[in-house]
């Protein structure tokens, strides 16, 4: 018997573990409702389509991902400083804050420097520039042209 294996446009249900490099859990859904998604649609996590091709139901999977392939490098172009006046109340470094900023936008930032007038913020997600690891486990598959 030929065993089925994920290919584009396959209907995949998938339970996955997102961590950083130290083990830390970045995203899971051991804890709620696992990911169903066609191959070749996502890009919620980067990277998730390519590993999951040529795998089969029941089979688990550990890749390693270099920032290129998940969340990207860190961008020195979103670190910018700002009047402290801005900030109330004050925050600590390191803090994640969300910000409004005068067009509306809302900047969503690390704090990575106070000073007496300025304050320095990183408009990177947290997890750019990080290694990741990717569990992976194949709990169903459709394969296209078989949806009911």
């Amino acid at each position: 018997m030929v065993k089925m294996v994920v290919q584009m446009g396959d209907l995949v249900t998938v339970n996955y573990t997102l961590t950083y490099k130290d083990g830390v859990i970045f995203d899971s859904t051991r804890y709620k409702d696992p990911l169903v998604f066609r191959v070749g649609e996502l890009a919620f996590i980067p990277g998730i389509e390519a590993h999951v091709m040529g795998m089969a139901v029941g089979q688990n999977k550990r890749v390693e991902l270099h920032p290129s392939f998940s969340f990207g490098p860190h961008d020195p172009s979103l670190v910018h400083e700002y009047p402290i006046h801005m900030l109330d109340p004050l925050p600590k470094v390191g803090d994640r804050i969300v910000v409004t900023m005068r067009d509306g936008f809302k900047l969503k930032a690390t704090v990575v420097e106070l000073g007496d007038q300025t304050v320095t913020l990183d408009g990177n997600p947290e997890q750019a520039g990080k290694e990741m690891v990717l569990y992976l486990e194949i709990l169903d598959l459709v394969k296209v042209g078989d949806e009911e």
